[in-house]
């Protein structure tokens, strides 16, 4: 199974093309040719949640609920990249790791 978030049709093309018969390829920027894919056997899925206000809501109603919990982010210079990824996965910071171009870090 293939969850491709970021690629475009390209990339995703070239990805896609590692699925064995039988598999599914996942898309949410709507890139998957599915003609191609089904061709092969691959279960092409281009997922899409449009958003709304409704959406956008619930999604405020969970965050301020406590329900959803938004993980911690740590933002750190490029030069202090090398240092804080130098431990394997032991020394990344748990969460979300901002690179910040052109200014300092702050953790």
């Amino acid at each position: 199974m293939l969850v491709d978030l970021a690629s475009d049709a390209e990339a995703f093309a070239a990805l896609a093309a590692l699925v064995r018969e039988g598999g599914t390829a996942l898309t949410t920027l709507y890139v998957a040719n599915a003609d191609d894919l089904e061709a092969r056997g691959v279960t092409a899925v281009n997922f899409q949640l449009p958003a709304s206000a409704e959406l956008l809501q619930r999604v405020a109603d969970a965050l301020a609920s406590g329900r959803v919990v938004a993980p911690p982010v740590t933002r750190i210079s490029l030069a202090e990249t090398p240092a804080v990824f130098a431990a394997g996965n032991g020394g990344a910071p748990d969460g979300k790791t901002v690179i910040v171009l052109g200014q300092g870090g702050s953790k």
